[in-house]
């Protein structure tokens, strides 16, 4: 084959070799093309001048030249579709960059997400203990006062006893004080105690009367009910936990619940509900509540108490016993029979809040051969010494005929 000029490739915006390869077999062509032309009017003496040798030289050029072509126009075709498959390439790894930077937003944005919802959290929890410490604040300077006038009054002549009743007044409201520090420390902060009402939300939803909430301290479930639109209201003796809802807004009335109850008319509210109160009451007034709270319930209202559950041992035996103001503990048969005795239509026992190690396996973990006795044995064990902390139990009044 002839030799043509060089097909490797070139920078961007050079000639292409293959272009120029093709032009120089081409225009070899059309060299002997005239050449052959420019003899024809000689003919007779150029057949007889050349032989066949020759002729088939020039063809065998001409052919020479031809491949060249062909072969720089194959190389431009395969060089093409190089870049073809290159573009491809390209465009395929663009694609999965996009796709990833999109996810890695995605990702970003979940972030930002969870910080403000973090962030709006702590916002909410210090809200509510700034309050608290605004109350306790408000409370010292009220018993500082109260103490300097109880001074000034007895000194001026008034009697020890009438000088000192308003001081021994703002002393037992440091005792509502004490229980409500009692409650945030061994009960959990507002938002530990507000995600584990949840779980009720669905038994008071669209029961067409509010939920009256008794002994409801620092009112987390009135908090939750009303974030969810259910009507509610709490009453509570401890004046403490009252002021400080109602500065968050909330409809807590000071007061006996026993007496709140019996003074409603029948069948106004839709549901009783008390969290960790039926073991601060003495038994009668245990009955007394179960009666007013049945007078006050609309036809299907409920009652709901929840309370620690004293078939857990470590329960019974030590932790119902940090709060001194528990005078027994309820276990739930008893308090399942009380509701029926009483005359509730249907109740249930729902166990909760287990140990975080109640799911473990026990066999394996403390090597005990998993027999059907030893099995039982150990079932036993694990569920009095990590089985529910508390329980609650849910009873309906018999529905309108």
């Amino acid at each position: 084959m002839a030799d043509g000029p060089p097909t490797e490739a070139v920078p961007a915006g050079a000639a292409d070799p293959a272009d120029e390869a093709v032009r120089f077999h081409l225009d070899a062509i059309r060299a002997v093309r005239e050449a052959d032309a420019a003899a024809s009017g000689g003919r007779g003496r150029a057949l007889a001048e050349r032989a066949a040798a020759p002729i088939v030289r020039e063809q065998h050029e001409v052919d020479d030249h031809l491949v060249g072509a062909l072969d720089a126009l194959a190389d431009r075709l395969g060089r093409s579709t190089d870049w073809q498959a290159t573009d491809h390439q390209l465009l395929g790894d663009l694609r999965q960059a996009l796709h990833e930077a999109a996810q890695r937003v995605d990702a970003l944005e979940e972030q930002v997400r969870s910080l403000q919802r973090d962030t709006a959290e702590h916002q909410a929890r210090t809200a509510a203990d700034s309050t608290d410490v605004r109350a306790d604040l408000g409370a010292l300077r009220a018993r500082q006062e109260l103490t300097l006038s109880a001074v000034e009054q007895a000194v001026a002549g008034t009697s020890p006893v009438e000088a000192l009743a308003p001081l021994v007044g703002e002393l037992d409201r440091s005792r509502d004080d004490l229980y409500r520090d009692l409650e945030r420390r061994f009960r959990g902060d507002r938002e530990h105690v507000m995600a584990l009402s949840e779980v009720y939300l669905a038994d008071v939803t669209g029961l067409g009367a509010p939920v009256v909430d008794i002994g409801c301290g620092r009112g987390e479930w009135l908090e939750l009910l009303r974030e969810h639109g259910i009507a509610a209201y709490g009453v509570d003796l401890n004046a403490s936990f009252a002021e400080a809802n109602q500065e968050r807004g909330l409809d807590v009335r000071v007061g006996d619940a026993l007496e709140h109850l019996a003074g409603l008319p029948e069948g106004s509210v839709g549901a009783v509900t008390g969290f960790h109160l039926v073991e601060h009451l003495p038994f009668d007034v245990l009955l007394g509540l179960i009666d007013q709270a049945l007078h006050a319930l609309v036809p299907g209202g409920l009652v709901i108490f929840e309370t620690p559950n004293p078939t857990n041992v470590r329960v019974g035996a030590a932790q119902f016993w940090i709060d001194p103001t528990h005078i027994r503990p309820m276990h739930p048969q008893l308090l399942d029979f009380l509701l029926l005795q009483r005359g509730f239509h249907t109740t249930e026992i729902r166990p909760l809040h287990p140990a975080a190690h109640f799911e473990a396996d026990w066999a394996k973990a403390l090597g005990v051969d998993a027999t059907d006795e030893g099995t039982g044995i150990l079932a036993d064990v694990r569920d009095a010494l990590a089985g529910p902390q508390d329980y609650a139990i849910v009873a309906r009044k018999r529905p309108a005929d």
